[in-house]
Parts: C-alpha cells; structure tokens; sequence
C-alpha cells in the first residue's frame, strides 16, 4: 500500500520541508492522522500564486485539494515504482501468431538479444526470416485459439505430466488447455518444420553454447533457439543430434535424483539425466532419472 501526502508547501511548519521523516511532525501540526504505512510516496507542490490568494488555506480547503490531485500523484508515484521493476517475460503461450501479424516490440528491437527483448516484456522468435524477432505477445487466450487452429488435439503433443497444473504447464514453456482431456491439457506450442527437432521438456535440454549467446549464433551452429523458460537453456542440441528426447516430464514429487548434491547440469545430462534448475521444495533434486530408466511410463 502506499500512501501519498499531497500538502502545499506553504502548510509546514515554518523552516521545515516534506519528507520521510518530517511527515508524521507535519500531519500532527494539520491535526490529520500521522502516516502508518512506512512506505510512502511524499508529494509537496506549489499552488499558483492567484489561486492561493484566493483561498483559505484551512484543512478542508487542504482536503479537497488532495482529492483533485491525489489520483495524479499517485499514478506518478506508482508509474516510478512499476518503472523500476523488470517485466516478466511472456510465456510461450502468450506469443503464439501467425508470424505477418507479429508487431514489432518497439522502434530499438531491430538486432536486439533475447534476454533484451524478454526483459521488456516481449516475445522473441528467430526461426523465422524477414519478420520482427522481438514483437508484442498476443496473450494467452489468442494463442490458445491460435495453438488450437493450428494443431488437432489428436496431434498434440504432450507436455509435463498427468494432472499437472496451469501455472506449472506454463512455467515449462507450454498451452494449457482446461476444455481438454485430463492427458492432453498441457501440451507443446505448435511449431513450425525448422523447430520439429527442437520439441522436448525443457529438463532435457543439452547445452549448445555459452551464457548469452545470440539466436544467430545459436542456429548457426545448426542448435535450436528458445528463450520463453527463464530458468534453463536456451540454446541446445536439437534431437537429430541427441537421439529420442529424454521422458523428463513427471511430477516434482516423483523424480528420483541422480548424481550427488551440487552436481552442474553438464555433469547431469552428461550421465544421461534430467536437470532443472527450479527448487520445488528442500528434498526436490534437480537432477533426476529420467522415466524410462526408472521403468515408469505413466504418472
């Protein structure tokens, strides 16, 4: 909560100006309520000399000049905090359009990176030329229509595991659908032939690269390019080069580990493993068997 104090300069106590620390002296000298909240957004201005002469400067007059300017200080004050933050990047299934209808992210996302472009608040996708790489998502309910267009729910292809929930589905980089059957509600984004070799749980993911890496970079070495999961590799070996993807997708609470305590996600898929760097909860591994080395198919 914030709480914004709106008093003309002329109201303080003399010698005296408006800040954190001087508010509650000043709102016992108005005879107002002192300030609870220890965030605060403290806003002094002056008033033009005309007006004020022809006022009477008075708590009430001090009222209801604070409700005139009270919504435009405080979206002044939130806009300053909102500006500080980073935007969550999209999910994947918030940026699913036909590539013409892409909209360009703003007028700097020409040869902007993907860790740029996401920290904006916006998708990229580089597999396809000629198109604005970093462009504003469609949101999820568009892409959903889009993903449902695109793909039979007999083709889809499963992602996660059964009874996974929306906010996990998400968070892995896949479409949630709640009308569908109980198997296929989490489901992998359609994509395009050049990306047919790039669909696989994120956990199975083989590095192709180094921190930072550019998407061109990234294909140039013949590796795919995904940037929608924050937590994980975003360029990596496609499955001609891997063989079968790993069954990674299972339930957190499922995973046997593999491999010892602080072990990197090199070491880890280097044993033939699954890793995500995501802490569930303390007894959670991040690396773990993956399904069919346990002799589990079905969750």
């Amino acid at each position: 909560m914030v709480t914004v104090y709106c008093l003309p300069n002329r109201t303080l106590p003399p010698g005296r100006t408006l800040d954190a620390s001087t508010a509650p002296e000043v709102m016992t000298y108005l005879g107002l309520a002192a300030p609870e909240s220890s965030h605060l957004c403290l806003a002094s201005y002056h008033f033009k000399s005309v007006f004020l002469e022809s006022i009477k400067v008075n708590k009430l007059d001090i009222a209801m000049e604070c409700k005139q300017w009270l919504l435009l200080v405080a979206a002044l004050c939130l806009g300053s905090v909102c500006s500080q933050n980073r935007r969550h990047p999209p999910y994947a299934c918030q940026c699913l359009m036909d590539v013409q209808a892409r909209k360009r992210c703003d007028s700097t996302s020409a040869g902007i990176t993907a860790e740029q472009c996401t920290e904006k608040g916006c998708c990229f996708d580089a597999t396809v030329p000629d198109v604005p790489w970093c462009f504003k998502p469609s949101g999820e309910r568009a892409s959903l229509r889009y993903a449902k267009r695109m793909t039979e729910p007999q083709a889809r292809v499963d992602c996660g595991y059964q009874g996974i929930t929306r906010k996990r589905c998400k968070r892995i980089g896949c479409c949630f659908d709640r009308k569908a059957s109980d198997t296929s509600m989490c489901f992998y984004p359609p994509v395009n032939e050049v990306s047919q070799h790039c669909v696989m749980d994120m956990s199975a993911r083989e590095d192709c690269g180094y921190p930072g890496i550019t998407a061109e970079e990234c294909q140039g070495r013949g590796c795919c390019f995904n940037s929608y999961v924050v937590s994980t590799r975003w360029c990596f070996y496609p499955t001609s080069v891997t063989g079968p993807p790993k069954m990674c997708g299972m339930a957190p609470n499922k995973r046997v580990g593999c491999g010892f305590p602080g072990i990197s996600a090199d070491e880890c898929l280097k044993k033939g493993c699954c890793f995500e760097h995501h802490q569930y909860a303390q007894n959670v591994p991040w690396c773990f068997e993956p399904l069919a080395r346990q002799g589990n198919f079905s969750l």
